[in-house]
């Protein structure tokens, strides 16, 4: 009686309490509790069958709404979120995930203009829903594909995933900013792999912590099969840490059959030093073989310890622009100037190379 505890069969029994269980199992189980509470109080009052009847049918209906409601999930998160690139190459974002923080960032290089999005959620009776950062629904850009494609501008892009539990109240939203750089690569340009990552820094010169070495580095390029050959008009490069001090030199050299550089045959005019997208002019004269390889060096005229620069690189393979049988080697040449071995490394410069195919005069 009142909040004492009965006894059956000596042994004492805590006040019965209903344990709503997860699932339809947890439901039905609630639900069948209810319909026998009832009976036993209908038979306690008498009542008549046809009033019993319908006055059970309401509580039992009550009753298993209460119970069912009981029973549904309210876990509106996430397990794992995920980012690809065309090639399958994953996209790392930041911080590392976590099914409590719903913020993330990832930068991109210019040639990923789509990726694909996988959202695991962790409950199997939440809901999932893709929206864009105008909270409206985002359009797979490949309906054959698994996951979601999401076409890329330049610039930060908003994806949000909208979890919905199960129960239908509660929700978490996870935020996605993927900002892609803005292509530098030259429409018309010979060889360009300007728009691969950024992720590697190719020093140049003597550093201050190392002043018994003075670095050279190097790329190898073919030409194609224009008939008379090419005008080389300039080649761009990324530099980093770089000032007018540090004796910044790009030259053109041929390659020996061994697949060395050779000999200096150009040297092209600097622009003002400083950190980025910087464009070196050739001669006016200076043209390429066809089907030749060549060599752009970068070297420092500078001798003192911290008179040295980066040259910024890439461990991507891929080219962003590349005339008809062009190409670019996929490893670069370095070595220290008091060796005359050249070593080769699979970080390549992010570069450029600007000319175009030289044609016949004609009489006007």
């Amino acid at each position: 009686m009142g909040g004492r505890s009965a006894t059956s069969g000596g042994v004492r029994q805590g006040p019965r309490r209903r344990h709503a269980r997860a699932g339809f199992h947890g439901y039905r189980m609630a639900a069948g509790r209810c319909r026998q509470d009832l009976v036993v109080l209908h038979r306690r009052r008498n009542r008549s069958l046809s009033r019993a009847a319908l006055t059970l049918s309401l509580g039992t209906l009550l009753c298993s709404a209460a119970a069912f409601a009981n029973a549904t999930s309210t876990d509106a998160t996430l397990s794992a979120l995920s980012l690809e690139d065309r090639d399958g190459a994953t996209v790392a974002y930041s911080p590392g995930f976590d099914p409590a923080k719903t913020s993330y960032a990832a930068n991109v290089p210019a040639r990923v203009d789509r990726i694909t999005l996988e959202a695991t959620k962790n409950d199997d009776g939440a809901t999932v829903a893709h929206l864009d950062g105008d909270d409206q629904p985002l359009t797979d850009a490949d309906t054959v594909a698994d996951h979601l494609q999401v076409d890329l501008e330049a610039g930060a892009n908003t994806i949000k995933v909208k979890v919905t539990a199960e129960d239908t109240a509660s929700i978490t939203i996870y935020t996605l900013v993927v900002t892609r750089a803005v292509s530098v690569a030259s429409a018309d340009a010979m060889l360009s792999n300007l728009d691969e990552g950024n992720d590697a820094g190719l020093v140049v010169g003597t550093p201050a912590d190392s002043p018994n070495v003075h670095f050279t580095q190097a790329i190898r390029f073919q030409t194609g099969g224009s008939e008379r050959g090419y005008n080389l008009t300039s080649v761009k490069a990324v530099l980093a840490n770089a000032a007018a001090a540090d004796g910044v030199r790009v030259r053109v050299f041929g390659a020996r059959s061994i697949g060395t550089p050779y000999i200096s045959f150009y040297t092209l005019t600097n622009p003002v030093i400083a950190d980025g997208t910087l464009t070196f002019a050739a001669p006016a004269s200076a043209t390429l073989r066809k089907n030749a390889g060549y060599f752009v060096v970068f070297d420092s005229t500078a001798s003192d310890p911290g008179n040295d620069y980066e040259i910024r690189g890439t461990e991507s393979e891929s080219l962003n622009r590349q005339a008809d049988g062009s190409s670019l080697s996929e490893d670069r040449h370095a070595r220290n100037e008091d060796s005359a071995s050249w070593t080769t490394h699979s970080a390549v410069p992010l570069i450029e190379i600007n000319g175009d195919a030289v044609v016949q005069a004609t009489d006007a």
